[in-house]
This record gives C-alpha cells, structure tokens and sequence, in this order.
C-alpha cells in the first residue's frame, strides 16, 4: 500500500480555489499519520480566524467556516493506493 497526503482548500471571499496537490508519500501508515500530524501543527498556527468548525480522525483533518463549509474550508488527507504487481521481464 502507499500512504498520500493530499490537501485542497477553497476560500470563495478571496477568490482562492488552488489544485488539490500531494505533501509525500510513505509506505507505512504510520510514517503517513505522523507527518499528518505535523502538517496540521504547522496549519494551525496560521489558521485564520474565520475558521471555527473542525474535524479531526487519524487519516483525515478538516477545518472551515460554520455555515459556510463549502465556500471556506482547508482538507488535508492521508489517501490509500495500493501498488500494481510488478511485471517481470521474460529471461530472452
């Protein structure tokens, strides 16, 4: 499995819709979580005032306007994947 941290945010007063984009990747679940963790520190100390409603599980951190969620809001995530097989080459 990889474990991607992706964020995507939306702020509709200053015209602020930026791409999704990924922070990293890892291969444990843990390593993943850990850096979510910071990730949400670092946020957190910038946050503006506006935001007043959060929500918070081990791979998913939300935080946005009351009542205006949908047109304010930051979203950092830990999205699972699982790896294809390797294909292995033919001995010639």
């Amino acid at each position: 499995m990889v474990y991607t941290i992706v964020q995507t945010a939306a702020d509709i007063d200053r015209g602020f819709f930026p791409d999704p984009f990924a922070w990293e990747s890892y291969c444990s679940i843990d390593q993943a979580r850990e850096r979510l963790a910071e990730l949400i520190a670092e946020e957190k100390k910038n946050l503006d005032s506006r935001f007043d409603a959060e929500d918070l599980s081990d791979d998913c951190w939300e935080v946005c306007e009351a009542d205006y969620a949908a047109a304010h809001f930051l979203w950092i995530e830990i999205l699972t994947s699982e790896m294809p097989p390797a294909k292995r080459k033919e001995a010639a």
